[in-house]
């Protein structure tokens, strides 16, 4: 059963947080909050509203990767649901540079910058992702989880930034691993071996379980932080709090002692359970093939606290947004090597320019049925109707069909 929190609002930042700024200094800061990107993507054009309703098998990822990079997409309804779903929010490596407030080619000396002067968060009493928290889980029925791909296993959260605490230490990791719907309460997850997956095995070898938390809905600084190229024990969130310019408010988890950032949308509280795997997959991943199916981690959920208004993020797998997620980080920290050598190397880049991130002889000889279902896509894609208007919030599509 839901119920709405009822806490005191969180404290709001105060000036001490923000960075100093002489007289007359516009530059451009950095996108802190899902919703302001979202305004940010609309007025300039760049967020597609679909017709509600569209179908959360298949044709919603059809929707986003056809405008997979020159749009972000919103589906109202989807499926029927009240959460509306979002994808395509950093597709455009320019789009990247606007949300930190940069020119593009200072982007990777940012995000490097970054990575290496964390600033630690901020603990706050209470967040707008608490307004709601279900503990009478079944995550089919509180979350408008999409299928993607004509061979996945089923509904996938893929947008999902999964913190958890080191056992030892209590320093967290962010990381976002691909999940399964499994059952009403249980996700199936791959951990590949990194940090999260070292934190399981001390839990693991106490015949203990790990608690997780994973965020849906984030703004796209945190959400391009969480992919950092860092040592064990360094928190992404404080990357995140350094690229935001000022530390990032956070809250305590209402099942376990994780801390998650107090303007989320979503989070999906839960264990993962000692000595037990189950069948996950298959799944289509970044290089446009599937990845197998096999026997993985299994994650108990033991609740979900979310805003009353909250809004689902899903990246669909070998799109563009998938692509510099994993990209700009590794590109940062590769660009920091070179100039060892070779001081006055200002950029450099992982993927084609003319692509912006899509290899095309994958995307060739891999077809999904995603992909496949385009044609149907073209009937229900719309602007939204004018910048002036509430573009996001209003979940109503516009008349006039985007360009050819």
């Amino acid at each position: 059963m839901a119920h709405a929190r009822k806490t005191a609002a969180s404290a709001p930042l105060s000036l001490a947080d923000e960075p100093d700024r002489t007289r007359g200094d516009n530059a451009p800061q950095p996108v802190r909050a899902l919703r302001d990107w979202l305004d940010h993507l609309a007025a300039r054009d760049r967020l597609a509203v679909i017709k509600p309703g569209i179908d959360l098998r298949f044709e919603l990822a059809a929707h986003a990767k056809r405008l997979d990079g020159r749009r972000a997409t919103l589906f109202p309804r989807p499926g029927g649901h009240p959460i509306p779903v979002v994808s395509g929010l950093v597709s455009d490596r320019n789009w990247i540079a606007e949300a930190m407030g940069v020119e593009p080619n200072e982007l990777l000396a940012r995000f490097q910058e970054a990575a290496l002067n964390p600033i630690p968060w901020r603990e706050v009493g209470a967040g707008a992702v608490q307004d709601v928290v279900e503990r009478d889980v079944d995550l089919a029925r509180l979350l408008p989880l999409p299928t993607h791909n004509e061979h996945d296993s089923g509904p996938y959260i893929t947008a999902g930034l999964m913190i958890a605490r080191n056992p030892d230490t209590g320093r967290q990791n962010v990381s976002i691993h691909r999940c399964q719907l499994s059952g009403a309460n249980r996700l199936g997850v791959l951990l590949l071996p990194r940090h999260t997956h070292m934190f399981f095995e001390t839990a693991e070898r106490a015949q203990k379980p790990l608690h997780v938390a994973i965020v849906i809905g984030i703004d796209p600084l945190t959400l391009l932080a969480s992919q950092a190229i860092v040592p064990l024990d360094q928190d992404e969130l404080e990357i995140a709090g350094a690229l935001h310019r000022r530390p990032l408010p956070v809250v305590k988890c209402v099942t376990s002692d994780v801390r998650v950032p107090a303007e989320a949308e979503i989070v999906v509280e839960g264990r993962i359970l000692p000595d037990v795997r189950e069948p996950e997959g298959p799944f289509g991943e970044f290089p446009q093939y599937y990845g197998e199916r096999a026997v993985r981690h299994v994650i108990e959920v033991d609740a979900v606290t979310r805003r009353k208004d909250a809004i689902f993020h899903t990246v669909v797998g070998g799109g563009l947004e998938h692509i510099l997620l994993g990209a700009i980080p590794r590109e940062a920290t590769l660009l920091a090597h070179l100039r060892r050598s070779f001081p006055t190397r200002t950029s450099t880049s992982t993927i084609p320019p003319r692509s912006n991130g899509r290899s095309r002889r994958g995307f060739r000889r891999t077809r999904i049925s995603s992909s496949c279902r385009t044609a149907k896509a073209r009937s229900s894609i719309r602007r939204p109707a004018t910048a002036s208007a509430p573009r996001w919030g209003s979940m109503r599509p516009s008349r006039s069909p985007p360009p050819r």
